[in-house]
């Protein structure tokens, strides 16, 4: 979705739509189309209406013109619109009724990363980064606040500016001078099972799946960049684009903890059998900076990704070597849980977000743990693509974007999800299908059951440790405190606690709080809801 920005001025609505080189023009407003060359944009004009549909090109019509006009019949203009609902790659789809002054705003269902939306009586704003909207509003939504402080997977439309809305996937907001709706869509329903599916011919049917979702892109001549971090699933996604492709670079964050031996060791034989340019970024050199003080070069989001310095450090490299498109293995995961476990861990009970909530409660006041008991309320509907493949696409595309690299996660499409879904448990344990498709194409039992995984364990504590005087400092005032939702006293104590013990949930609490405390203090916040 992070196809574009625009500002559309209501009392504009009458002027007639024209493209103007990578933009489209409605009077004095506009709406750019990214630069990037895997993206198009489709403007369609009828009696009384038009819409625009900026999305992913697909393979079989890459050769036409980025940006397209069309001055269409009645039957045409909704065949087309059809068409364009229907899209099987990444889209965003603005309507607009000029006589109502309406504009209508839905989206896909890849959720490759999202726009946002800000509406006041004079226009509609629309970015692919969150902090485009600092300048219309610096207003908390508090309850957003405490859904980011409880560490919740909470995918939803609200964000911590209030009144600026995340496009979640398949959703609409309709907006006039008079006011707006945001609307979810109806919750994905259950998919049947394949009760009796051997494993040798689940194994053609993910081939099949795996290779239509790669050439539905087009693979251009220039650098494909594969983010292969050395576990199954960035595996998966750089034999695939083997079988098609041929050659592309790969990049790595290398890891320092216990796990990097292993790491390190699968991914030099990865990229040997890959004949790939490989380029290695090492986490002891970019560690998290978690001062609150501190001035990100870049920000995109109020909660960002905890490694951000050593992820910047990659898409720059990528960028540098003329990569115009990143591959990841993000939705790997996912794709071994069951739709029932994910039901559950989505329960709308309050008592089961109590239990989600609470081991972070000591650091929240009385009012804090009020409102986490109630999070579920706002959350988006069950999606055909994982909530936490979403969220997990929405913090890094913006920078993958603002290097002119184009996101492509294709463990999270949605085919492939509903796929997994209906596969017998065995298959499912361990992503034991996934580990079979690497192992075959690759002809060695690299990733056997129970593999040691890459992860991120014990950095956060050493970040903390290593800066805990100067975070401690700079918390001489806290406006999280100011709030009345963070316990000051009890996180200068868990920083000195973290920096002996290493405790790595309380690390995980006091980073996600630190992050917090600096977004807030970056938006010179004003009045809070």
């Amino acid at each position: 979705m992070q196809l574009l920005k625009a500002n559309i001025r209501f009392d504009q609505l009458e002027a007639d739509p024209a493209v103007d080189q990578e933009m489209i023009r409605i009077g004095t407003s506009c709406l750019v189309l990214h630069a990037s060359e895997f993206l198009e944009a489709l403007l369609v004009e009828s009696d009384g209406r038009w819409f625009a549909t900026f999305r992913e090109r697909k393979a079989a019509e890459a050769h036409k013109s980025r940006i397209r006009h069309i001055k269409a019949s009645i039957d045409e203009y909704e065949q087309l619109y059809a068409s364009s609902v229907l899209w099987p790659l990444e889209y965003s789809l603005i309507e607009a009724l000029p006589d109502e002054r309406r504009l209508q705003v839905r989206t896909g269902v890849i959720g490759s990363a999202p726009i946002y939306c800000y509406c006041t009586s004079a226009e509609l704003v629309i970015s692919w980064s969150l902090s485009d909207f600092r300048q219309y509003t610096n207003c908390i939504d508090t309850e957003a606040l405490v859904a980011a402080l409880s560490l919740s997977t909470q995918y939803s439309a609200r964000q911590i500016l209030h009144g600026v809305y995340m496009m979640t996937e398949r959703a609409t907001y309709t907006v006039s001078p008079d006011g707006a709706c945001f609307r979810y869509p109806e919750p994905k329903t259950d998919s049947g099972r394949f009760d009796r599916i051997s494993s040798a011919e689940y194994s053609e049917i993910l081939d099949a799946e795996i290779r239509n979702i790669i050439s539905l892109r087009p693979l251009c001549n220039k650098n494909i960049a594969v983010e292969l971090s050395g576990g199954v699933d960035s595996a998966a996604v750089a034999v695939a684009l083997r079988q098609q492709k041929g050659s592309f670079c790969t990049f790595g964050v290398v890891l320092q903890n216990e796990t990097a031996a292993y790491q390190i060791a699968r991914r030099d034989r990865l990229v040997k059998i890959f004949k790939a340019n490989d380029h290695i970024i090492r986490l002891s050199e970019h560690m998290p900076n978690l001062e609150p003080d501190y001035a990100l070069e870049e920000r995109h989001g109020a909660l960002e990704e905890f490694y951000i310095g050593a992820f910047s450090a990659l898409w720059d490299t990528a960028s540098s070597v003329g990569s115009t498109a990143i591959y990841k293995g993000f939705g790997g995961d996912e794709l071994g849980i069951s739709q029932s476990r994910s039901k559950k861990e989505r329960s709308p009970d309050p008592s089961c977000a109590f239990e989600e909530h609470q081991f972070a409660f000591p650091f929240f006041t009385v009012r804090t743990k009020v409102l986490a008991s109630s999070l579920r309320v706002f959350d988006a509907p069950e999606s055909p693509v994982p909530h936490s493949s979403l969220l997990a696409q929405a913090r890094h595309a913006p920078h993958a974007l603002k290097r002119g690299l184009w996101p492509v996660n294709p463990l999270c499409d949605p085919r492939l999800v509903d796929l997994s879904l209906r596969l017998p448990h065995n298959l499912r344990v361990e992503r034991r299908f996934l580990r079979d498709y690497v192992n075959n194409s690759i002809d060695q039992n690299m990733f056997v059951s129970g593999y040691v995984k890459e992860t991120f364990r014990g950095v956060l504590g050493v970040s903390i440790a290593s800066s805990g005087e100067k975070i401690k400092a700079q918390l001489k005032t806290m406006l999280l405190s100011d709030l009345d939702l963070i316990d000051r006293s009890s996180v200068i104590s868990a920083i000195d606690y973290v920096s002996l013990s290493r405790c790595e949930t309380t690390a995980l609490q006091l980073s996600v709080i630190l992050l917090l405390e600096r977004f807030l203090r970056s938006t010179q916040m004003g009045v809070q809801r």
